[in-house]
């Protein structure tokens, strides 16, 4: 397999996998791992009729897979396309009126495991057993992110009290699961279907402010893994558009990655985000600005945020 000129590896092995069911990757690692490694090109076809449906049947095998996935294929794509890879493989995986005939049934089988296993350990998940429990969140996180970290991150919105020791346990994740879980965190954001404000019209939702906060202790832990860039998009995108709730977002981020004082005024934010963006937040997170809340420096979170904020020209 690995003397295979470039020009012919991509037509043999679609001819030679179309022998077997869509994930029949999953019973042979040491395969799957060489196509990876040695394929020059990946055809939108073998990702998603083959690499991914395999990641998603491993179970003893799944922390392999997805290294190899994100190393060597993955991984190695701007995150635009990443997320349009995980939003197919959520789609047209899982539903049982899937458009690829061989995953029909197994996608919904192994869904409704993967949330069972998940729930499982997120009930006996708490701050004092995260090593324990922390591996299992993640091992039933390996082969199925894009099913186990919405679940996740649904308890975050509604219970805050267990943010602290999520953000721990995540450490055992894999860089696919980490890349995962931002474009699952930007699906929750973005879901038109929840309102932004309380009851009382006045005050930020709860669900809203237990993101913010999440999202702000993920990335300033796990800043040298953890991209910020399509996060701060998504706010500024959300910003220029009037939908100024977001900021919510942004003030912990900075507040957590920079240790910027949140100003009382929240239009000052607004004020700097909409007139000069970029340029202003990048001095501030320079670090001269007062630390609040307790926070210390992170020299790695503030380089992490003044890198995203330039690489997006924001």
């Amino acid at each position: 397999f690995g003397q295979l000129k470039v020009s012919e590896e991509s037509k043999n092995v679609k001819d030679w996998l179309n022998l077997l069911p869509s994930g029949g990757l999953f019973h042979c690692p040491r395969l799957f791992s060489k196509i990876c490694r040695n394929l020059s090109q990946f055809p939108d076809h073998l990702i998603h009729s083959h690499l991914l449906p395999a990641l998603s049947c491993s179970s003893h095998d799944g922390l392999i897979l997805s290294q190899e996935l994100w190393e060597n294929v993955i991984g190695k794509f701007p995150y635009a396309q990443r997320y349009s890879i995980y939003g197919g493989w959520l789609d047209n995986f899982y539903e049982a009126n899937s458009a690829v005939e061989s995953t029909m049934i197994w996608g919904p089988l192994i869904r409704a495991n993967s949330i069972g296993e998940a729930r499982k350990v997120m009930r006996r998940l708490a701050k004092e057993n995260v090593r324990q429990y922390g591996r299992l969140v993640a091992k039933v996180t390996h082969s199925n992110p894009v099913i186990v970290l919405p679940l996740i991150l649904d308890q975050l919105q509604a219970y805050d009290n267990i943010i602290p020791a999520v953000v721990d346990a995540f450490r055992y994740l894999t860089p696919l699961s980490f890349d995962v879980l931002v474009f699952c965190l930007l699906r929750a954001l973005s879901s038109p279907e929840r309102d932004r404000l309380k009851e009382d019209g006045t005050n930020i939702a709860a669900w809203l402010q237990n993101l913010a906060q999440f999202s702000a202790s993920i990335f300033r832990k796990y800043a040298q893994t953890l991209d910020p860039a399509p996060l701060l998009r998504y706010i500024f995108t959300q910003l220029l558009d009037d939908n100024c709730l977001d900021v919510v977002i942004l003030q912990a981020l900075l507040s957590h990655m920079a240790a910027i004082e949140r100003p009382e005024n929240v239009s000052e934010v607004l004020n700097e985000v909409v007139a000069s963006a970029g340029p202003v937040l990048i001095e501030q997170v320079r670090g001269q600005q007062v630390i609040t809340g307790g926070l210390t420096p992170s020299r790695r979170a503030m380089a992490c945020l003044k890198s995203a904020l330039e690489s997006e020209k924001l």
